[in-house]
């Protein structure tokens, strides 16, 4: 019982003294947003920062596991590194914290909620924002940055799989060999670099990067590039943010209004199952990205790269 009583009370002082040095490296007058340790989803709060900045004024700062996403941003005051544990430890000191979300959640730990609208109007509403939303974040590369992601001539990029990413959908991956299909049939007009982490596999005759570019230098590249191919997740969000314009492999797991961008050639297929907004389960074999060929994709990015310099569209949506 002493030692129980001895733990209780080292415990409670330890995590005063966290809660304090918390409270110390935050300014008492920092308005904050917080979404959580999602590599796109984090991106995606770029939108939401410009928008409370333009509906208050002012400034706002971000806790963030990747503060190098929001350097040099005119509504981002600061980018502090933060984890769970520290959001916890400013809620105990009383401060507020902005935290938008998109999907509540459900009682099936592999299904995702179906958005009523476009996930980033889904963040903004949660955030209490109102009005037109343009579904395009923020990344503010410098001259030298960007100048650096030119590789080879008529580069494009291409990644392989959700291996990487912090929560793995197999209900997004393609097929592997049918991406390598693509490159063999385009490598003679295009110049494929592919970028990611090592858990994805590599494509054969694609000059390989993962895990060798940081996430300045991956935006960088993307800004430099033809097209991207690949499918919904954070390399889509990043290419829209830099005007790269993508082919994405949707499948049927959601649907392009629900998650991407009308500027991109958007390879969704409807079966009756879809969009089921499941992670990793599927009961039909996946038929949803089955249904998307390789003919598709080489078509598709034939389109993409013969619109290469035109401007993209913004869309909106209105909240």
């Amino acid at each position: 019982m002493i030692r129980s009583a001895a733990q209780k009370i080292w415990r409670k002082l330890y995590w005063h003294r966290y809660d304090r040095n918390v409270g110390r490296r935050i300014g008492e007058n920092e308005r904050l947003l917080y979404f959580g340790d999602s590599l796109g989803d984090n991106l995606l709060c770029t939108i939401v920062a410009r928008k409370l900045v333009e509906r208050d004024g002012g400034s706002i700062s971000v806790l963030t596991p990747f503060p190098e996403l929001f350097e040099n941003l005119p509504a981002v005051l600061k980018a502090h590194s933060f984890g769970w544990g520290d959001l916890k430890s400013l809620r105990r000191l009383g401060r507020e914290v902005i935290h938008p979300n998109y999907n509540p959640g459900t009682n099936d730990p592999d299904r995702d909620t179906a958005p009523a609208k476009h996930i980033i109007a889904e963040m903004c509403s949660s955030a209490g924002l109102t009005g037109s939303v343009a579904l395009k974040s923020d990344i503010s590369l410098k001259p030298d940055e960007r100048g650096g992601g030119g590789i080879v001539d008529r580069q494009v990029i291409i990644m392989s799989s959700s291996a990487g990413a912090r929560v793995p959908m197999r209900n997004k991956d393609w097929l592997h060999e049918r991406y390598e299909d693509v490159v063999e049939q385009t490598r003679h007009r295009f110049n494929f670099i592919q970028i990611g982490t090592l858990l994805d596999p590599p494509i054969r005759h694609a000059q390989d990067l993962r895990g060798t570019t940081n996430l300045r230098q991956s935006a960088a590249i993307l800004a430099n590039s033809v097209a991207f191919v690949g499918q919904v997740g954070f390399l889509m969000h990043l290419a829209r943010s830099v005007d790269c314009r993508s082919v994405i492999i949707y499948g049927g797991r959601e649907r392009p209004d629900e998650s991407g961008y009308t500027c991109n050639e958007n390879l969704f297929s409807t079966p009756p199952c879809s969009p089921c907004w499941q992670r990793n389960h599927c009961d039909f074999n996946r038929t949803c990205l089955d249904a998307i060929r390789v003919e598709d994709v080489v078509r598709a990015l034939d389109r993409t790269a013969a619109r290469h310099g035109e401007p993209l569209r913004v869309d909106t949506v209105e909240i």
